[in-house]
């Protein structure tokens, strides 16, 4: 045997060891930081299979990275007669790899930190969001700070044992060729591929393979961090459905035309899709203002939680109980921008904003501010963040918003600046609000704003004049923590906001003729352990909100414990405040719903029933344990029929969302 080809066993050994030690450390790691003591516990019996299938995760990981920088590489370099130099190359090639798994790691580490799920396709956020503000997130957290420590040791370690001249010196060979030594690569570069396969059975191992029991936190630690980036890579190339014509769609879709692929979402007629809100001459002659505050990280556990001792909603707590707040809600959609572009552009994918789409400009028909565009609304777009952010400033003007003002506009309006790195104080916000509706007054043009809070963003920074009201954590099960303290602030000062904003509003006459609603985008990241399966419905809720002035109120039947997502919403408020106009019907108005027939859903696959939750992934459905409707029993039962059906149709019209998205593409394209 040749001396390099005994360097490059000894390196892939010495790298495979590396490797296989660090991964499950990792797991172990994951395990003990993220899950909860009490599932953990339950977990247990699970623990063998986890550690098992995870191995052959990371060997399947290990033997690829071998096979294509180490063996298939020296078996065409074996026929080349001259000095070699290989071994040198690589060494490199083997620890920078290591560098590369282990900064992964530690980024899915600091992605479970925040998100609360293992790396998947909103990591693309990161990157496409303000990056500097994504920075100052990442220095304001001491948690992710931790972490990049972590990761400079381990990598600092992984450099002094990979890189030590004994253990790794390098041997120069002139070559003889010899089939014998051909044939020894040859056995090798076989054996790996059966572990790069991760599989002798039919198929080899893949996602499909990760899950192993009902348990979702589980189930994401199968998979080590570097498959969880290339799924996500590999899910964000499949969610490009503008690759796809009409055709293909419907092909993918098993329907034969638009009305087709109508009828299979759970529609009797294009009528019953297409609706068509009621004649009403009321509302032509005296159209209200409507304004919809998308309220940042606003969860269901911390509003629910307020008393006088945790005054986390601040003055909005009143008109919480005057008026219409439903808290057992979902948002579509886990960040802040897919939960924008499902809530106004009703889109299933994102971001629509940055794709081919918007340098094509395509004007999308779902669009739900065209129905008030076209009823002679002023639209605007009011957002304390960048207007650069996510390409907003050119994308929604063209679904049908007249003006899109953002941090800057605002700033300069009031002359002032914010140290907020997400946006310009909420305060600020609100006061520009009641500039538009004074506007919108004076010139006798109903307004209709959609406006986005971004105060809450972690790192929570808040204006030197705030002063907080009484909060505690013991509310949540949770020791003193002057990160999550701050969190709880900057929760109260956003809605201690809007609540003021409403008394005011109340306190003028423009609040006989002003429809106010509010939601939160996503629950409030990193402040709770949400990995128990008692809490999979805190996990996603967020609570809605409804003021409708008496003159426009056709929500008095509503129950208050009514289920519900934010496709629900928008359908609601054209039926409050628009006259024999066309829109479709995702979501169902509330007005319309009834408790027996509701439900919520979110894209990362839970969906809220009133008896329960039922986990998509873990296939099972989950029953109330407490009367108040938040924990649940850990006990499963296997999904109803009825709720079967009603995932099944929610998915259809998840494809039907996507044709209409693709066939406006194409409109446009052919043109």
């Amino acid at each position: 045997m040749f001396p390099y080809i005994s360097l490059l066993n000894k390196q892939a050994f010495v790298f495979s060891i590396i490797s296989l030690s660090f991964l499950t450390v990792i797991r172990f790691s994951n395990l003990i930081l993220f899950n909860d003591h009490q599932a953990l516990q339950k977990s247990l019996p699970l623990l063998g299979d986890l550690f098992i299938t995870g191995l052959r995760f990371d060997i399947k990981l290990t033997a690829t990275i071998l096979l294509m920088f180490i063996y298939i590489p020296s078996l065409f370099l074996l026929f080349l007669n001259y000095k070699n130099s290989f071994p040198k190359i690589s060494r490199w090639l083997l620890y920078g790899s290591l560098l590369i798994i282990a900064i992964i790691s530690f980024i899915n580490i600091g992605y479970q930190l925040f998100f609360g799920t293992a790396i998947d396709i909103l990591i693309f956020g990161l990157v496409e969001d303000d990056t500097l503000a994504v920075l100052s997130s990442i220095i304001g957290d001491w948690r992710l700070v931790s972490v990049f420590i972590a990761c400079v040791f381990i990598l600092v370690l992984l450099s002094l044992i990979f890189l030590k001249p004994k253990l790794m010196q390098s041997q120069e060979a002139t070559h003889i060729v010899h089939w014998k030594n051909g044939l020894f690569i040859f056995f090798i570069i076989a054996t790996l591929f059966v572990g790069a396969r991760g599989s002798l059975d039919t198929f080899p191992l893949s996602r499909k393979i990760s899950s192993i029991s009902n348990n979702n936190f589980i189930n994401s630690l199968v998979m080590n961090a570097p498959f969880h980036l290339f799924y996500a890579f590999k899910d964000r190339k499949e969610h490009d459905i503008f690759t796809h014509s009409e055709s293909e769609f419907l092909k993918l879709a098993k329907a034969a035309d638009y009305s087709d692929l109508v009828k299979k979402s759970g529609y009797q007629s294009i009528d019953e899709f297409e609706k068509k809100t009621a004649p009403n001459n009321e509302l032509i002659e005296n159209p209200p203002h409507v304004i919809f505050i998308q309220m940042e990280g606003w969860s269901t556990h911390i509003a629910l939680s307020h008393s006088e001792k945790n005054q986390v909603l601040g003055e909005f707590s009143h008109h919480a109980s005057q008026d219409y707040f439903f808290p057992r809600f979902f948002s579509n959609a886990y960040g802040t921008n897919p939960t924008i572009e499902q809530l106004l552009l009703n889109s299933p994918i994102s971001p629509v904003s940055q794709s081919s789409a918007s340098a094509k400009k395509v004007q999308f028909r779902m669009s739900n501010v065209l129905p008030f565009q076209k009823n002679g609304y002023r639209t605007t777009f009011l957002s304390g963040g960048y207007s650069a952010w996510r390409n907003h400033s050119k994308f929604w003007p063209r679904q049908g918003f007249e003006f899109y003002i953002g941090r800057e506009d605002v700033e300069s309006h009031f002359n002032v600046k914010s140290d907020n790195p997400w946006g310009v104080y909420d305060e600020y916000l609100f006061e520009y609000l009641k500039q538009q509706l004074f506007d919108a007054e004076k010139s006798s043009t109903p307004l209709f704003s959609f406006v986005m809070t971004t105060n809450n963003h972690p790192p929570v920074k808040l204006p030197a004049s705030y002063k907080a009201p009484p909060l505690n954590m013991a509310d949540f099960n949770q020791e003193f923590d002057e990160e999550k303290i701050r969190m709880l602030q900057g929760f109260h000062y956003q809605s201690d906001l809007l609540g003021k904003f409403l008394t005011w509003l109340k306190e003028n006459n423009l609040g006989k003729k002003v429809i106010v609603v509010a939601t939160g985008d996503h629950i409030l990241k990193g402040f709770n352990n949400y990995s128990a399966t008692n809490l999979k419905y805190l996990k996603y809720a967020v609570p809605a909100y409804f003021y409708v002035p008496e003159a426009y109120d056709t929500l008095k039947n509503v129950n208050r414990n009514i289920t519900g997502s934010h496709t629900d919403l928008f359908p609601t408020i054209f039926e409050l405040a628009l006259s024999d106009t066309k829109y479709y019907s995702f979501g169902r108005p509330l007005m319309e719903n009834s408790i027996d027939k509701s439900f919520g859903w979110i894209d990362q696959g839970s969906y809220l029933f009133d008896g329960g939750i039922v986990d998509v992934k873990t296939n099972k459905e989950y029953h109330w344990q407490d009367s108040a409707n938040t924990i649940l029993a850990d006990t499963e039962y296997q999904i109803s029929k009825d709720k079967s059906a009603i995932i099944a149709q929610n998915r259809q019209k998840t494809m039907l969302k996507q044709y209409m998205l693709i066939q406006d593409y194409e409109d446009v394209s052919a043109k």
